[in-house]
C-alpha cells in the first residue's frame, strides 16, 4: 500500500483541512467512507459507486499529466498531493476522514492511470503498425552486443539519451582529464581520423574491458528503480561519467563525443540488465547480490505493475 499511497505529513494534512473547513462549501458533494459513517444516504457519494466522482478524478489526471510516468507508483508524491488538493476543491468530507479519503483516492486514481496507459499503448501500437507494418507489434528491442558493433558504424545522435553538457559539468570533467599523473591510463579516442597510437587507443564500440568498466559503474551506483535509461536524472549520469573519467583519459576537446558514446553504451547495458532483472523477477525474485534490498523490492513492485498494464 505504501508504494501506491504516500504518507500524509502534518503540513499537507493542514493544507487539506484548511480547504475542507473553509466557509462557502455547503453545496459541495459530500464524501463519506461508507456504511457506518453515513450522515445522509441521499447526498453522500463515495469512490466505489459514484460515476461523477470517478470522472472528476479522471479529469484531474488528464489535465495534469505533465510527465511520461510509466507507472502510478513512480509519480512523485508532491504531484499526487497537488491532485488531491484539486479534489478537495470540488468535494468535501469530514476532516477526520481525510486519511481514508486520501487512500481511496489513490486506489481509484491508480486504476484510472492503468486504464489510460493501456489506451495509450493501444494507440501507440496502431500507429506503429501503420508506420512499420513489417515490424509487427513486438514491444522488445534487442540491440547488438557491444563486441559485435562494427568499429566504423556511427551511432545516431539521440538527445533523449544523453543530457546537455553544462559549463560546470564540463569544467569538472576537464579538471580531471588534464590533471597530472594520468599518463598510464587507457586512452579513449573517437576512431579513425583521430588516432594517435593504434596500439594503445581504445574506444567504446570494440573494447570489451571498457564495456565491462561501464557496467561496473552502473552496478555500483544503481540506487533507484529507474524504469528506463531516459528517466535516469542528468546529475546521476554525470556522476557516472565522472567515475569513467577517473579510470580513462582522452583528448579534452573530444569530451562531448566521449560523453555521447558513453551514454549510448550505458543505455545498452542498462536495457540488458533490466531484461535480466525481469527474468529473475519472473522466475524466483531472488535479489542480485550487489543490489540494495529496497531498490530490488521497488523494482519487483514496478514489474508487477507493468505486468498488469500489459495484461489483456
Amino acid at each position: 500500500m505504501e508504494a501506491v499511497v504516500p504518507h500524509i505529513d502534518l503540513k499537507f494534512f493542514g493544507e487539506v483541512a484548511a480547504i475542507i473547513i473553509a466557509d462557502g462549501r455547503e453545496d459541495l458533494p459530500v464524501l463519506n467512507p461508507g456504511v457506518g459513517y453515513w450522515v445522509d444516504k441521499t447526498t453522500v457519494t463515495w469512490f466505489k459507486f459514484n460515476h461523477d466522482l470517478y470522472v472528476a478524478i479522471a479529469e484531474i489526471l488528464e489535465h495534469n499529466w505533465h510527465h511520461e510516468w510509466p507507472t502510478y507508483r513512480l509519480i512523485p508524491a508532491d504531484v499526487k498531493r497537488r491532485w488531491f488538493i484539486l479534489l478537495a476543491r470540488k468535494y468535501t468530507w469530514d476532516p477526520m476522514q481525510t486519511s481514508t479519503v486520501w487512500t481511496q483516492f489513490h486506489l481509484v486514481a491508480r486504476t484510472i492511470f492503468r486504464d489510460q496507459m493501456r489506451t495509450l499503448m493501444r494507440i501507440w501500437a496502431r500507429i506503429r503498425l501503420r508506420l512499420f507494418p513489417s515490424h509487427g507489434l513486438s514491444f522488445v528491442f534487442v540491440p547488438n552486443p557491444l563486441h559485435k558493433i562494427s568499429p566504423g558504424k556511427h551511432l545516431p545522435i539521440d538527445m533523449d539519451v544523453f543530457p546537455h553538457i553544462t559549463g560546470k559539468f564540463l569544467s569538472d570533467v576537464l579538471g580531471i582529464i588534464v590533471a597530472n599523473g594520468r599518463e598510464d591510463l587507457p586512452v579513449l579516442n573517437p576512431g579513425v581520423g583521430y588516432w594517435v597510437d593504434k596500439t594503445t587507443v581504445t574506444w567504446f564500440k570494440f573494447n570489451y574491458d571498457l564495456s565491462v568498466a561501464i557496467a561496473e559503474i552502473l552496478k555500483q551506483n544503481w540506487h533507484h528503480e529507474w524504469p528506463t535509461y531516459h528517466l535516469i536524472p542528468a546529475d546521476v549520469k554525470e556522476r557516472w561519467f565522472i567515475l569513467l573519467a577517473r579510470k580513462y583519459t582522452w583528448d579534452p576537446t573530444k569530451t562531448f563525443t566521449v560523453w555521447t558514446q558513453f551514454n549510448f553504451v550505458a543505455r545498452t547495458i542498462f536495457r540488458d540488465q533490466m531484461r535480466a532483472f525481469i527474468g529473475i523477477w519472473a522466475r524466483s525474485r531472488d535479489k542480485p547480490e550487489w543490489m540494495d534490498l529496497i531498490v530490488w523490492d521497488n523494482l519487483c513492485d514496478m514489474f508487477a505493475e507493468f505486468a498488469l498494464l500489459f495484461r489483456r
